[in-house]
């Protein structure tokens, strides 16, 4: 099953596309932007589960490459629209800080 939303590797973890995510903590978020950050297959899919009349939708992902196989039937959901970014656990933890 070939995916709508191909995920799009990245390799260098100050690539501007990831920038929102570069050393990001729920509390940078909550209550300034309207945005949070959704970690899990549950919350994940009670996102998709609320269809586009949700209160919710997505921005774009950021996922670990080894997790992508496990989230196949998730990712098949999303609105055409919404990017995959992906990386190995070293980018994702350097973007992240907890490198």
């Amino acid at each position: 099953m070939a995916l709508r939303n191909t995920p799009i590797r990245i390799d260098d973890p100050a690539d501007e596309r990831i920038a929102e995510f570069v050393s990001i903590r729920e509390r940078d978020l909550t209550g300034r932007t309207n945005r949070f950050i959704a970690e899990g297959t549950v919350v994940l899919n009670a996102v998709l589960d609320a269809g586009p009349q949700g209160r919710f939708a997505f921005d774009k992902l950021f996922i670990l490459e080894n997790r992508l196989g496990g989230l196949e039937k998730l990712l098949l959901r999303l609105p055409p629209e919404v990017p995959v970014y992906t990386a190995t656990r070293q980018v994702m933890d350097a973007v992240t800080g907890f490198a």
